[in-house]
């Protein structure tokens, strides 16, 4: 297979430079990004819930939840085509034929960004009645430019710099931290939303300035002939990406359909930024890995491919078993003293969170290798099922538990789009499934301490003892080695090159 079968200007097929050194380094950097936009979100979560009260907090999160479906709704899966075409085309005729893609794909993401926001604008007219008419504006003018702002930094990915491409999302956390508690003090929740706007202005302006790409007025003009193949492609898994926006942000617009709670929404949308702050990281971290493991396919080097799902297969279960652990023991200790007395049922609500959190490894890592193969029908279809699933459970749920009821629907559908993502993909994934299912087993052992919880102290120590458990148990049951730990100081480091290391285990 080469690339997708997407053609190259002069009608060749063009195929991505393999290069697993620049591709690990440049995931071990989206790594530490991740990790400072999960401390930028724990500021957010710690100032801003508190500073606007539960009920206010609530309607701020509901209007947010439903933009993040509006600003994925203008985006026609164009992530997607950048991630598995645009490599090849950045080294060709100088990177030419990048660039028409690029000002196509910009002018269409202008157009589908602005209908995105005026049907945002009306949809939130119509089913939230009750909500300031100019907050919703505002917001919507958010969503069109946040539309421009995810593409150019997608235009990264095509480069081979995922780096770059999480920089925009880093540079979004930490000036959301800034200006929505200073625009919430100055102007209440239009104040708040206006902040939105400032923010993604400046995240644009640092994306033109950093992008080495400048487009003419022929780059701009849409081709219909050259993006149809790839919009084809693109349109699939802009389905499927589609339906996992409406999974991930249908928590808050179920418990207002559901309960009509404002205080519900808020306590689970504070426990699903928490979620979401660990759970983003894991397709930004596989995505970054997109257009290396498309290469190695592209290339038929079917061994390295294999070996490198199956261990980041296995870091996915490991990251996801371990913050399950630490809720498990923490969570009701921790949460009152970071959100206050007020948020407590935050806590239970993140015990289903983190169950849900380790089947999104194996979930996250089917997609990326339904993309890498080629397979968008497969992602399409299992996100359909997860999406079922989550307002199958969660009407039933909701009704009895509230937002702890919609925590659970999460975990539930979580796990029923892992275990069909799975099945579908089992010839692609071959053992990593296998070992993945062994990894996650280990961790249940050491679940029954959390019967001996009692004081925060003690709790601390159980939760330490549980981790140090489990990682030495990995290495006893040989599912990790030291080879796993000298790629990621590797992957720091960037000395050598990580493909051929990879190969020959």
């Amino acid at each position: 297979m080469t690339n997708a079968g997407f053609p190259a200007d002069d009608g060749t097929q063009i195929r991505p430079r393999v290069d697993g050194r620049t591709a690990t380094t440049h995931a071990a950097l989206v790594l530490i990004q991740r990790a400072l936009q999960g401390f930028g979100g724990l500021i957010f979560a710690v100032v801003v819930p508190r500073m606007m009260g539960p009920q206010t907090f609530g309607v701020y999160a509901l209007v947010n939840s439903l933009a993040a479906w509006f600003v994925l709704l203008g985006g026609l899966g164009f992530t997607s085509v950048i991630a598995r075409s645009m490599p090849g085309l950045s080294v060709q005729r100088g990177g030419s034929a990048f660039a028409r893609l690029a000002g196509n794909l910009l002018t269409l993401r202008l157009l589908c960004g602005g209908l995105a926001a005026v049907l945002y604008t009306l949809f939130t007219g119509l089913a939230l009645v009750e909500l300031d008419r100019v907050l919703l504006w505002l917001v919507a003018g958010s969503i069109w430019l946040q539309g421009i702002t995810t593409l150019y930094f997608a235009f990264f990915l095509g480069l081979n710099r995922a780096d770059l491409w999480s920089a925009g999302d880093t540079l979004r956390r930490w000036l959301t931290v800034l200006f929505v508690p200073l625009g919430f003090w100055l102007a209440g929740l239009r104040g708040a939303g206006a902040a939105l706007i400032v923010t993604e202005v400046i995240v644009v302006a640092f994306g033109m300035s950093w992008l080495p790409l400048r487009f003419s007025w022929p780059d701009l003009r849409p081709d219909a002939v050259r993006l149809a193949p790839y919009l084809r492609f693109g349109l699939i898994f802009f389905g499927s990406q589609l339906l996992f926006a409406a999974f991930q942000g249908g928590g808050e617009l179920l418990l207002r359909l559901v309960s009509d709670d404002y205080v519900e929404v808020a306590h689970f949308a504070l426990a699903h930024s928490v979620y979401l702050s660990a759970a983003a990281a894991m397709p930004t971290l596989a995505w970054s890995f997109a257009p290396f493991l498309s290469g190695l396919l592209d290339s038929g080097d079917a061994r390295t491919l294999a070996a490198w799902i199956e261990r980041l297969l296995t870091w996915f279960a490991v990251a996801g078993v371990v913050a399950a652990l630490g809720c498990l023991f923490l969570a009701d200790a921790v949460t009152p003293l970071v959100f206050g007395a007020t948020y407590a049922p935050v806590a239970t609500n993140l015990i289903p969170l983190s169950v849900a959190l380790v089947m999104l490894g194996l979930g996250t890592m089917t997609s990326l290798v339904a993309l890498v193969n080629g397979r968008p029908g497969e992602a399409l279809i299992a996100s359909t099922v997860r999406l079922i699933a989550f307002w199958a459970f969660g009407i039933v749920l909701v009704a009895r538990w509230g937002s702890w009821g919609a925590c659970l629907a999460i975990a539930g559908a979580s796990a029923v789009h892992a275990a069909y993502s799975a099945w579908r993909m089992r010839v692609e994934l071959g053992n990593a499934v296998e070992r993945w299912g062994t990894t996650v087993g280990i961790g249940l052992l050491f679940v029954p301490l959390v019967w001996l919880r009692s004081s925060f102290a003690l709790n601390g120590a159980l939760c330490l003892a549980a981790i140090a458990g489990y990682g030495v148990s990995l290495f006893l049951c040989g599912v990790l080695s030291m080879s796993d730990f000298r790629l990621l100081g590797e992957a720091f480091r960037s000395k050598v090159g990580i493909r051929e290391t990879a190969g020959k285990e």
